[in-house]
């Protein structure tokens, strides 16, 4: 099994976030082991919690990948202690949750749409609150 170098931070806390050495570690370990090629996408990258705290001293990465080419997603845990996948599963009909640039292509698609503004009059006309408390009545 090829392993990448090691990068888990000495003296880490086993529940502290992922650093950004890490991030980068589990997201190479997932492309050499299954590169999706450019329509590879990561959807999340996180800590794994540890299940035994006997174990907590061993960070695994949890870790969502997406190709937009196919429309498959596959999660992955990822060793940041050994620099390895250790699972690879596809998830069949699952989708991703909307990127931050795709959900601001969506909006900026919506706002040239003459179909998203439409005629219509302001409803400014709002009653105010009525309260049923007895010290308000």
């Amino acid at each position: 099994m090829d392993t990448l170098p090691l990068v888990v931070r000495p003296g880490t806390h086993p529940l502290d976030p992922l650093s950004p050495a890490e991030i980068s570690l589990a997201s190479a370990a997932v492309r050499a082991k299954h590169d999706l090629g450019p329509g590879m996408r990561f959807v999340t990258i996180v800590l794994r919690e540890p299940a035994d705290p006997a174990n907590a001293g061993d960070r695994r990465a949890f870790v969502a990948a997406y190709d937009i080419v196919s429309g498959d997603l596959f999660e992955a845990i990822v060793s940041l202690t050994n620099g390895v996948v250790e699972s690879w599963v596809p998830r069949p009909g699952a989708r991703p949750r909307i990127a931050p640039e795709e959900f601001l292509l969506a909006e900026q698609i919506a706002k040239q749409d003459p179909r998203f503004f439409f005629d219509r009059k302001p409803t400014l006309d709002v009653p105010p609150a009525r309260s049923t408390h007895s010290c308000c009545t």
